[in-house]
């Protein structure tokens, strides 16, 4: 054989063995995974947490989404009031539904919002109400522009066009990302080239000229190629906003400092697959950074879980499963699940990574219903959920024609649901700002605010008073059998000495009626002195 094609045969085999070694290791992890969920601990506390999609009645249905304008964009965001979804027109229509506007959609009777010149492919709505109570929903597209779009509560009673909204721009290339500050009014809008801009909300402009000179036209710190490939795919801020993590085409993650304008830690180069990254945080305690993305080589698809301190290498990385589409991650702060499902999939994947933050274990997986492929995932604020039923989360699945609620709940028996579970419903973040973007840019950091989740009129478990130990059948028969035998042996033991008592009767005090002995009469016979009487004497 040629040397050529010997060494051809070579990389074939070791690339064999790599490949056998991953899933070796991932074999290795699930059966740790196995080995605590039977241990016990923190880390399986939603093991048995399962999807409950909602009945047809409950799902919006007849939509037209344009589900095609990206493979690798969740195409959905949602609000405390509202979710939102590119629609199939002219232009950039952006099709806006309240929650609760159940049933069947007649497209050609829809009121959308549509300012773009191509299709919206970015989009969100600001975590932060209105002043009036409405909505502040921003989208992005290919034409380099940001529009602003209040949507008042209650929902739109018409559609809007370029002159109803607000108009940011400066990029110049397409916005592929946009993401808010957690305690301030700011906008984050990324684009190709490493293009970031920061959008002050309060005024409406380009935020540029702080102390650190660390924000300009765009944050120059970033580096990196010209074009598509250094195009950011998706930000993410930790949890009081001071740092933000940006996943782009050609690396896995970058930590950038927005106030002092660099990049302080960086991940190794992918392989030019859009990865996306998630900030996960238990409420500012601990903080990870989690990544998804494919495998070197288009092996399959994986999450890896890096020290936000140091990104040269990840803590945990577990293999997802063998698919190619693009993983979309949902983190949910309250209760330390990952949620991750990708383009065409038909299965949501849970993971818990415990109250630390620091581990990783997989929980059953959920089933979809339905034949239609998700397009887009987008978890709604937990305020929204049904905590009487210990529903944690719901979710928004967008298909081709569809969006369904997808409800989270944990079994709990019905004389725990009378009960407010504060073992699982901690604060959830509330819809108001700490800070102003002035004290931000000053370099002041706040915690985002938060407010309870407990209804009126519902006592928390952790009041509830103790109850009796309950007894399964099999002890109450056990404890019956021998209760019975400490009877029977009680008994047993009176008889004995009955018996002892008799013996020692008959021993020391013979009958006197003499009645033991054979042919002898019975009747007693007393020798008396009986004073001489006799029946004679009658």
């Amino acid at each position: 054989r040629s040397p050529s094609k010997m060494a051809s045969l070579e990389s074939a085999a070791e690339d064999t063995r790599r490949e056998t070694d991953e899933s070796r290791r991932d074999t290795d992890d699930s059966r740790r995974d196995s080995t605590r969920s039977s241990v016990g601990g923190d880390i399986l506390k939603y093991k048995h947490l399962y999807g409950q999609p909602n009945k047809k009645a409950d799902t919006f249905y007849n939509l037209k989404p344009a589900v095609n304008i990206s493979m690798e964009a969740p195409l959905i965001t949602t609000t405390h009031e509202f979710w939102a979804c590119p629609w199939s027109g002219g232009g950039g229509p952006v099709y806006i539904s309240s929650h609760g506007a159940f049933g069947k959609v007649e497209p050609s009777t829809v009121h959308v919002v549509n300012g773009h010149k191509s299709p919206a492919i970015s989009l969100g709505f600001s975590p932060f109400r209105l002043p009036d109570g409405g909505s502040l929903l921003a989208t992005g597209a290919d034409d380099q522009h940001i529009k602003l779009w209040n949507v008042p509560k209650g929902g739109l009673t018409k559609s809007l066009g370029n002159e109803d909204c607000i108009d940011l721009s400066g990029h110049y290339y397409g916005i592929r990302a946009l993401e808010y500050h957690p305690t301030a009014n700011i906008l984050v809008s990324g684009g190709g080239s490493n293009e970031l801009f920061f959008w002050d909300l309060e005024t409406n402009t380009k935020m540029s000229g702080n102390p650190s000179n660390g924000l300009g036209d765009s944050a120059t710190g970033l580096g990196g190629s010209e074009g598509g490939e250094a195009s950011i795919c998706n930000m993410s801020f930790n949890y009081d906003g001071s740092l933000l993590a940006l996943a782009t085409k050609n690396s896995s993650a970058k930590i950038f400092d927005p106030r002092e304008g660099v990049v302080t830690s960086e991940a190794g180069v992918s392989d030019n697959r859009a990865q996306r990254v998630q900030w996960c945080s238990n409420f500012g305690g601990t903080d990870v950074l989690l990544t998804v993305g494919s495998m070197a080589g288009g092996r399959g698809r994986q999450m890896s879980l890096w020290d936000p301190r140091n990104l040269s290498k990840p803590t945990i990385k577990k293999k997802v499963d063998a698919a190619t589409g693009q993983l979309f991650p949902i983190y949910d702060e309250g209760t330390g699940v990952v949620l991750l499902s990708g383009r065409g999939d038909t299965t949501i994947k849970v993971f818990e990574l415990g109250v630390s933050c620091a581990k990783m274990a997989q929980c059953s997986d959920v089933m979809l219903g339905g034949t239609d492929p998700l397009c887009g995932l987008a978890k709604m604020p937990t305020q929204c959920c049904d905590v009487r039923n210990v529903e944690t989360m719901r979710l928004l699945r967008l298909t081709q024609s569809a969006v369904d609620p997808i409800s989270f709940i944990l079994p709990r028996s019905d004389a725990l649901k009378e009960y407010f579970q504060d073992d699982l419903f901690r604060d959830c973040r509330s819809p108001s700002s700490t800070l102003s973007v002035t004290e931000w840019m000053e370099n002041q950091n706040k915690e985002p605010a938060r407010e309870s989740l407990q209804p009126e009129g519902l006592p928390p478990l952790s009041e509830k008073p103790p109850e009796e130990k309950r007894v399964s059948n099999a002890s109450k028969l056990k404890a019956e059998i021998i209760e019975k035998e400490k009877e029977q042996e009680d008994t047993n033991a009176m008889m004995e000495r009955l018996q002892g008592l008799a013996k020692q009767r008959a021993a020391y005090h013979p009958n006197n009626s003499m009645g033991a002995k054979k042919g002898v009469d019975a009747t007693p016979i007393y020798d008396s002195d009986d004073g001489g009487w006799s029946d004679d004497d009658n």
